[in-house]
Parts: structure tokens; sequence; C-alpha cells
């Protein structure tokens, strides 16, 4: 049996005065989400929680919910969390291991600020739930196994270790994965690993390619009430199998 839980797929959250970005929601648009999501009855679940629901051993509220930020920049803390906390509502943060406490390297955002091991600690403390998103962020299926297979594993060791606590879910970089990369977090020990596969439901054979639900800047309420809505769900799996 299917469980709902839409994962909501973020990666900064900027001033009103900054242009996003393509990975970047301004304040005014992340709080409006939230203040939708809160009127529409969401709550927020942890991974674990998840994991338990797919494994048939817990019931989830009647409408729960994920809210993940890729890559750990440093807004997340900055803008995000005081915004989640006004509004009720948790998160899981994904941070690059190597670049904790440097700046983004590639891509969009390049040379913003990431959380700092001391700032990882801090929105831990404050309930913020955290997974390993790699050592590197690579191109997963272009290394050879034993690189793959460092990436993925040793990532949650370094991020434990600084947690001093287990580290339950992985997200794949670029959303890139396959069977091996499956094995691979299955293996490590990871309960869960998020893709960026559209969709809000979860089987339990998808724990390690589960789905996301995108979204960003335009994202309107009418937009967003549907990409949570089961219609969503049956179009998405027809698009990405």
């Amino acid at each position: 049996m299917s469980v709902y839980c839409p994962a909501l797929m973020y990666h900064r959250v900027v001033p009103d005065t900054e242009q996003p970005d393509g990975i970047s929601v301004t304040c005014g648009a992340f709080a409006r989400h939230l203040a939708w999501l809160r009127e529409w009855g969401y709550r927020s679940v942890a991974a674990a929680d998840l994991a338990a629901a797919l494994d048939g051993g817990q019931r989830l509220p009647r409408r729960p919910l994920i809210l993940t930020f890729d890559d750990g920049f440093r807004d997340n803390l900055t803008h995000a969390l005081p915004l989640l906390q006004q509004a009720g509502f948790g998160a899981l943060v994904f941070p690059v291991v190597e670049f904790i406490g440097g700046r983004r390297a590639f891509g969009k955002a390049k040379g913003e600020p990431l959380l700092a091991a001391d700032e990882i600690r801090e929105m831990a403390a404050a309930g913020v739930e955290f997974g390993a998103h790699t050592l590197t962020h690579p191109h997963l299926p272009a290394l050879p196994d034993s690189q793959a297979r460092s990436e993925i594993a040793d990532s949650k060791r370094r991020l434990e270790d600084l947690l001093r606590g287990e580290v339950l879910a992985l997200c794949y970089p670029f959303g890139e994965f396959g069977a091996r990369e499956m094995d691979l977090a299955r293996e490590a020990g990871y309960r869960c690993a998020f893709a960026v596969r559209r969709g809000n439901r979860h089987w339990p054979s998808e724990r390690f390619r589960l789905s996301r639900v995108w979204v960003n800047e335009t994202t309107t309420r009418r937009r967003l009430a549907y990409r949570l809505s089961r219609p969503y769900d049956w179009a998405a799996r027809l698009r990405t199998p």
C-alpha cells in the first residue's frame, strides 16, 4: 500500500530584495507556501516516520509533510528557520559534507555560503533533521563502485560524527541514481533516499527513490494544491517510471 507524504523540495530562501535564481525562493514566497500548508492542515514528520510508515509499522498524520532543503545553504538558518518556526513546521536539510563551512562550488548560487558545523548543530538543536547529500555532490552514476560507495557511506558516517546522532536519509545529487546507488544506500544503513522524481505518494519498494514535489518562486496557491493532490501523483507516475 502506498503512503501519502509529500516532500517539498527547496534549496535557498533569500530576502525579498534579492532576485530568485532558479533554486531559491524569497522569504515572502516561502512564507506564503507555509501559510497555505498550515491552512490546509499539513503537519511535519521526520524521515524516520516516513520510513516506519513504509514498513507498515506506523501511521502518519492525516496530512503529513516533509520540507527538504538541498545543499545546506546558510540562509536555511538565517532566513528559512525563523519562518519555519513561526509556522510550526520542521525541515530536513541535506548538506554536502566536504563543503560544510565553505561555499557552493558549482552551478547556480556558486560562491554562496554554506552552513558551518556549529550552525548545523544549532539547527539540529532547534529540531531540524539532517540527511546526507554525499561528500562532494558528484554525478554518482559516473563514478566507479569504490568511489560511489565512499560518497554515500562516508558522508553518512561523517555527518553522524558531527551531529552525534544517526543519519537516516540520503539525497542523490542532481537527482541521479540507479540500481547500484539504491543498493549502496541500503548497504550504508540509510532507511530512505530522496530523488527529484515528481509525486507525493510512496510505495515500500520505492524507499530508496522517494519522489518530491517541485516548488519555486512562482508556485501559486492553486498550483501547490494541485501538486499535493492524487491526480498530480497519477500524472507524475505516467511521466516518470
